[in-house]
């Protein structure tokens, strides 16, 4: 094998549009592409590696407590010996050496096809008096093939089941030898943990989480208006609101299954946006006319806003 991934050769990123003229003063479009993200090799972050390597390679210590000299300046070992063997066994596939740790469990398979995005939308305009148009959109959005909720941990399938929240309350943070009369049984000789990681589907372990996991998936779907006046006796403005969704799929607390919830720190629902150009009506030719050099310097001065307003976030 020559490479770290298999070529993947669907990637087609088809792009479609079309408009009609519903009549001189109002028109309808509507457009659809798909894209996908350059295949890369993929575990746990942006770049190739993150697996857990326990079991495949071991220290050989070489100091004066596993080398005891008869003299204090003499050096535990002189170039002319020997380095010492390794004494255990490698590979090593005891399962035990991970007891109390966390470790990754790499999935394989579609790293090429990772992240496929959707984006349609239908779009209306409409012509009004005095300058003004109108933009009436529907604009959504579907990903798939992503990276399974990093950020909140989502690759975790090592949780300790929901309903014990409620059955345990604090006694969940409180070390297991020290709740006998729960009748929690120790997942192996020599536990020390606490309740929480006794009730964990695989108490052995902190945590196991999935790398090359592209179960990932996100919605979005919007409504967009606009306002627009073009510039005329000296004032434009520009008023644009958006009401909009965005999901993402996560792992439920129990790790049964999936399902969706609002997407952290990218679902704002409310996004209000006001921009205007208004030009001071004095100088030459003006409502207030001031001619000559004065009408040069005080004329052809402009205020513009932009005001932002956007509900929080999730």
């Amino acid at each position: 094998r020559k490479t770290f991934i298999d070529t993947y050769y669907g990637a087609l990123q088809p792009r479609l549009g079309v408009a009609y003229a519903v009549s001189q003063k109002m028109a309808v479009s509507g457009g659809y592409s798909v894209s996908h993200r350059a295949a890369t090799a993929y575990s746990g972050g942006e770049d190739f590696g993150g697996l857990n390597a326990t079991g495949y390679n071991g220290n050989i210590s070489v100091t004066r407590a596993t080398r005891p000299t008869p003299n204090a300046q003499d050096p535990v070992m002189f170039l002319s010996e020997a380095y010492p063997s390794y004494p255990g066994t490698l590979p090593n596939y005891d399962p035990t050496q991970l007891n109390n740790q966390g470790f990754g469990q790499l999935i394989t398979g579609n790293e090429a096809q990772r992240e496929k995005y959707h984006n349609y939308n239908i779009t209306v305009r409409r012509q009004l008096p005095a300058n003004f148009s109108m933009m009436l959109a529907y604009i959504g959005a579907r990903g798939t093939d992503l990276p399974f909720d990093l950020a909140n941990d989502g690759n975790q399938l090592n949780r300790t089941p929901f309903d014990a929240i409620s059955r345990y309350g604090d006694l969940l943070f409180s070390n297991l030898s020290s709740q006998p009369q729960l009748g929690i049984p120790l997942p192996y000789p020599g536990f020390s943990g606490t309740v929480q990681q006794a009730l964990r589907p695989y108490p052995q372990f902190t945590g196991i989480t999935y790398l090359n996991s592209f179960r990932g998936k996100t919605r979005y779907n919007s409504l967009q208006t606009s306002l627009e006046r073009h510039f005329s006796n000296g004032l434009a403005l520009l008023a644009a609101y958006t009401f909009s969704k965005t999901e993402d799929n996560f792992l439920k607390q129990d790790a049964s299954g999936e399902e969706w919830a609002l997407a952290a720190n990218r679902h704002f629902p409310h996004f209000l946006k006001l921009t205007w150009i208004y030009e001071l009506p004095i100088g030459p030719g003006k409502a207030i006319d001031v001619d000559g050099l004065l009408g040069n310097i005080v004329g052809g001065w402009t205020l513009t806003g932009i005001h932002n307003y956007r509900s929080g976030g999730t």
